[in-house]
């Protein structure tokens, strides 16, 4: 009898690990698979895994919602019972022409866009940030402003140690002006077609050809601020007290193919040029009345840039960084911010923390002099909250095959990081929303 039990518990046993086995798998807690495609795989290869920050969000849906608001709006304007037959076929002209500007723009090709931040050994943040077109994707405005391929960011070896911001990108201007001519001309509301003839003429009467200049540029502009710590000057109503600043400067920066612009300028500006190079000028100043006294800008040419500065100084910096002296790319601090990063790109920026000490000396000196020390260091304190005290980064922009990838090292916190998907997907959101 005992064996009879034992044989009928085990054959029960193995009976139900039958069953068990051969059960199909209880899906309970694992994740719904996906339906449809998008760029999820796409992006997320662009993207750096294992830290504080990683977000995907499939934009293709809101691109969509994007026309349709555009439509919902015209239906919405041009219902209006007090509308004439006239203003009526204009403001279709121009919501039409909205229309193609923006389907013809890139935008509505956006198909998904990603961030991720993780932590570098030396303290900063690694950021990554990448808008995703599909391949052959990217006829667009938005996309074709860029050259096609990443290039080495030679526009580094022109900025001062001094400087504390930068910004640099690829600009092609002729083939923008092109793109604005061939809308305007073909879907343009009248209106806007006028303006267009009137200041192409107005401009060929300054003796300016745009379709001829244009193309002399060779697709890349710069800007550059620079503190020089060695000269201090006044903060502007800083009362009789002054408080000072170390002495701040600029410079526009175009790489040029000729001397075509710069022989443009030199005829139609107030100049004079600089000592010795009057016989065939690289260089010469810009009279412009009512600039303070310490302003006098200077435009020159160096190598193959036409530089525009606000003060001669900062155009002999810049020429010794182009000979390799005093640059920012040898300092310790942009050597530890650029660790890691890509050696060639499409556009870069930087931030010095020597700007927003400045800033902070400034505002917290005026109010000082106004006022008690304590609560001008309270109200200052208040004023930059929103911004890291030594805020710094170093991004570059590189067009890929499938859309834009900006990297980026700076000291700005995840929570802040955070703020820009959510500002985006909070954007997308109401694009959804809209009835």
């Amino acid at each position: 009898m005992k064996k009879l039990i034992i044989v009928f518990i085990v054959g029960l046993a193995v009976g139900v690990l039958v069953m068990v086995l051969l059960q199909p798998s209880p899906r309970g807690g694992l994740p719904a698979a996906s339906k449809e495609s998008n760029s999820f795989q796409s992006v997320i290869s662009r993207l750096n895994r294992g830290g504080g920050l990683y977000f995907y969000l499939s934009t293709r849906e809101a691109a969509a919602s994007l026309e349709e608001r555009i439509i919902s709006l015209k239906e919405m304007f041009c219902a209006q019972p007090e509308l004439t037959p006239n203003l009526k076929a204009e403001l279709e002209a121009w919501f039409a022409f909205i229309s193609r500007l923006l389907s013809h723009s890139g935008i509505t090709g956006i198909s998904g866009l990603g961030v991720s931040r993780i932590s570098l050994a030396n303290g900063l943040g690694h950021t990554r940030f990448f808008l995703h077109h599909y391949k052959q994707k990217d006829d667009g405005l938005i996309w074709n402003i860029f050259q096609r391929r990443p290039h080495r960011l030679e526009m580094l070896n022109l900025l001062p140690a001094d400087t504390v911001f930068a910004a640099f990108t690829d600009f092609r201007l002729s083939h923008s002006w092109q793109w604005l001519k061939q809308h305007v001309g073909a879907a343009g509301p009248e209106p806007l077609q006028r303006v267009m003839v009137i200041l192409d003429a107005m401009i060929k009467m300054q003796g300016v050809d745009l379709d001829q200049l244009l193309p002399s540029l060779n697709e890349e502009l710069g800007i550059i601020i620079t503190m020089d710590a060695d000269k201090r000057i006044p903060v502007p109503g800083s009362g009789q007290i002054a408080v000072n600043i170390p002495e701040p400067a600029g410079a526009i920066l175009l790489t040029v193919k000729d001397r075509q612009l710069f022989e443009l300028l030199y005829q139609l500006l107030p100049t004079s040029p600089l000592s010795g190079s009057e016989n065939k000028p690289d260089s010469f100043f810009i009279k412009i009345p009512g600039l303070p006294m310490n302003i006098q800008p200077v435009a020159a040419l160096v190598a193959d840039k036409l530089i525009v500065v606000s003060h001669q100084a900062l155009l002999d910096r810049i020429r010794d960084a182009v000979a390799g002296r005093n640059r920012l790319k040898d300092s310790d601090h942009f050597k530890k911010l650029s660790l890691d990063m890509p050696v060639t790109g499409n556009a870069f920026h930087f931030l010095s923390p020597r700007l927003f000490n400045a800033l902070m000396e400034a505002y917290t000196g005026t109010l000082k002099v106004q006022g008690d020390e304590g609560q001008a260091r309270i109200a200052a304190l208040e004023f930059f909250n929103p911004y890291h005290r030594d805020l710094t980064f170093f991004s570059i922009l590189r067009r890929t095959g499938e859309g834009l990838l900006i990297t980026c090292n700076h000291n700005v916190d995840d929570a802040d990081i955070a703020l820009m998907p959510a500002m985006v997907l909070a954007a997308l959101l109401s694009l959804k929303s809209y009835p």
